[in-house]
């Protein structure tokens, strides 16, 4: 169904060491793209691996994705999250972006994403992955201003 809101949520690693421009250029990119289709989430960067969260329409979402998975910046994508929603968590963010410590892409990588599907429930009753996100998310965007 594609007037229907889904999400997708994955961990990756960088293929290379990436510099500064080209993350600009990345989210400069992807944050058009996601513009146009409608698609809101965030990017986290640690320097070695990629962890994401975006949401939107099922056939924008999906649109996305596929530029996701021909990106030659990662590699050895883990689906963390590919379900159906009832709420967007960040509607205002076509693509927020942190740089958070590794043990935090970590503990994102590791905790539950699939058991509460489908995650069509209220903000209240959300998966534990998409809790901590948002709860990192807050408290990252709270303590200093990133790009």
């Amino acid at each position: 169904m594609s007037d229907a809101l889904h999400a997708i949520a994955y961990i990756s690693a960088a293929t290379r060491e990436l510099q500064s421009v080209e993350i600009d250029g990345l989210l400069l990119d992807a944050r058009g793209f996601n513009a146009m289709s409608g698609v809101t989430g965030v990017l986290l960067f640690n320097g070695t691996e990629f962890f994401q969260y975006f949401e939107g329409l099922s056939v924008s979402v999906n649109a996305v994705y596929e530029r996701i998975r021909q990106a030659r910046s990662h590699a050895d994508i883990r689906e963390l999250l590919n379900a159906p929603i009832a709420i967007r968590q960040f509607e205002s963010w076509h693509m927020g972006f942190c740089r958070p410590p590794i043990t935090a892409l970590q503990e994102l990588a590791q905790a539950r994403w699939q058991e509460s599907l489908p995650v069509t429930r209220t903000s209240f009753q959300r998966a534990d992955g998409v809790a901590l996100l948002v709860h990192y998310w807050s408290k990252w965007r709270a303590a200093a201003p990133f790009p």
